[in-house]
């Protein structure tokens, strides 16, 4: 990696490594990181000058907020407000300031229990059923599955992946 790092600067093209580390599973959301909270080995926390966290906002799913449990230049009590920019990997934008009063999980509307508990990443722009609609017309050819990436934004992978998915959930593969 410091090879790496030495022959991006002798090109003028300086490489920062990321480590990424996970909170431990008891860790609560309503909580600033600390060094007790990561999960792993604790050097990592220990030989970082700077050390971010990325965590959910309770201002919405499309949110996150990012803080800092070590800063060495800097205010590390400064928090900031970033949201989903839309792009096909995962990018961010500064929304604004924020506080540790914004961390939380997001307050979302009461649905209809479905017994189904979401996983982990942002929720679906579709509901199984409108994504079975779409599999459906695709299947009956009235539209293949461009015209539907091009009219509502969703691929024929999240399509079929979410097809396949609700019929292993639901014992109707084969």
């Amino acid at each position: 990696m410091d090879y790496l790092r030495r022959l991006g600067l002798e090109k003028g093209k300086p490489l920062t490594p990321l480590k990424v580390c996970h909170a431990k599973s008891d860790w609560k959301l309503t909580n600033p990181l600390t060094p007790a909270s990561v999960r792993g080995d604790k050097r990592n926390v220990c030989f970082t000058n700077n050390f971010l966290y990325l965590t959910y906002c309770k201002l919405g799913s499309d949110k996150r907020v990012l803080g800092f449990m070590k800063l060495k230049h800097g205010n590390k009590e400064a928090v900031s407000i970033l949201e989903f920019v839309g792009t096909k990997i995962d990018q961010f934008r500064y929304v604004g300031k924020g506080g540790k009063k914004d961390l939380s999980e997001p307050a979302e509307p009461a649905e209809e229990s479905s017994g189904n508990k979401g996983g982990p990443g942002r929720k679906s722009k579709y509901g199984l059923e409108e994504v079975m609609v779409f599999y459906n017309m695709v299947q009956s050819k009235k539209c293949t599955y461009e015209d539907v990436k091009r009219d509502y934004g969703i691929s024929r992978s999240a399509i079929r992946k979410r097809v396949y998915r609700a019929r292993i959930a639901y014992g109707t593969h084969g």
